[in-house]
């Protein structure tokens, strides 16, 4: 049978408009990567993979989660330099160590400005001060007593040097005009352990590194770094109301990100994703109870918020005078 040359045109434009199609579909199921800055089984590992079986389940493209944690976050930010323009590659990490790592690590070419594009706010959760329940101060104002009247006597610990809870630390101490010592840790168990049996007088924590330890009677929450009490724990007061200074917030932002050079339409599109996720009643009951706040914004708030960390965190290093390099 002899088939026309119209026919056979026909059939091939057909056939390539099949193509596109299954290509499209495959494009927008595939896996989408997470990076994350943080170790397995930590509060915010465990955060971005309920959002990520949750955007996964919702949409029919998995997103995997892959732990690169180490460097204060440059690991995995430093991954993701290597990594081409496309719309299926996410950084997952915290706001503070992104924006403090810009402003001190003058070792590395990564740029979270120039390297990097906000996609989706996830969470926020506030530091507490705390201190181990056997230790000597029992309240705020015994521990900040005895630091303004003895300079360079008590001492607070930190998730290590350059990092939010260092610089909360060195936040609290200008504040009150008075100098303490900063014990940096590379394991936050130490850490906890450490002050809990008075090796350590002090440190900020979360509810979910330190809320256990606090119901077990072994930690004791003396305030929060923060504007409004927390709702995991309504009881503790905030700083200023304890009588100040005002303005000591200390804080963790977790945030995704993607390449520079993903579009800008895929972002939107993650971003409504994101957001609705953290909306669901689950997910946002699941966060509740490990103290987290959902923060479904744009990626323009997310932008806009690094900004304005940058601004602040630039002023607290000057003003502090630390040396991180």
């Amino acid at each position: 049978m002899k088939i026309k040359p119209n026919a056979i045109a026909g059939l091939l434009i057909a056939a390539c408009g099949a193509i596109g199609v299954t290509q499209a579909q495959t494009s927008s199921n595939a896996p989408i990567r997470v990076t994350s800055a943080f170790p397995p089984g930590s509060g915010p590992d465990v955060v971005v993979r309920l959002i990520a079986q949750k955007v996964g389940s919702s949409t029919g493209a998995p997103m995997v989660v892959e732990a690169k944690p180490g460097g204060g976050g440059m690991v995995a930010a430093n991954s993701m330099s290597t990594v081409k323009a496309n719309d299926r590659e996410l950084l997952f990490t915290e706001i503070g160590q992104l924006v403090i790592n810009k402003l001190t690590r003058k070792d590395s070419n990564f740029d979270p400005d120039k390297d990097l594009i906000p996609v989706a706010t996830l969470v926020r959760t506030p530091f507490f001060i705390v201190v181990g329940n056997a230790g000597r101060y029992k309240t705020y104002g015994d521990l900040v007593s005895h630091a303004s009247q003895n300079p360079g006597k008590v001492t607070y610990g930190s998730s290590g040097v350059g990092t939010p809870l260092h610089l909360g630390g060195a936040q609290l101490e200008l504040a009150l005009n008075t100098k303490m010592v900063h014990a940096p840790y590379r394991d936050f168990s130490q850490l906890n352990q450490d002050i809990t049996t008075g090796v350590v007088d002090w440190s900020f924590g979360t509810f979910g590194s330190s809320g256990a330890l606090v119901k077990s009677g072994h930690m004791r929450f003396l305030g929060v770094a923060a504007p409004t009490r927390a709702k995991i724990m309504p009881d503790v007061p905030t700083i200023a109301e304890l009588g100040g200074p005002a303005g000591v917030e200390v804080s963790t932002v977790l945030a995704l990100f993607a390449p520079r050079g993903s579009s800008a339409e895929a972002a939107q599109q993650l971003n409504a994703q994101v957001s609705a996720a953290l909306k669901s009643p689950e997910v946002a009951e699941r966060l509740s109870q490990m103290g987290y706040e959902p923060i479904p914004e744009s990626p323009k708030y997310l932008g806009e918020f690094m900004r304005k960390e940058q601004v602040r965190y630039a002023d607290l290093i000057r003003k502090a005078n630390l040396k991180l390099e």
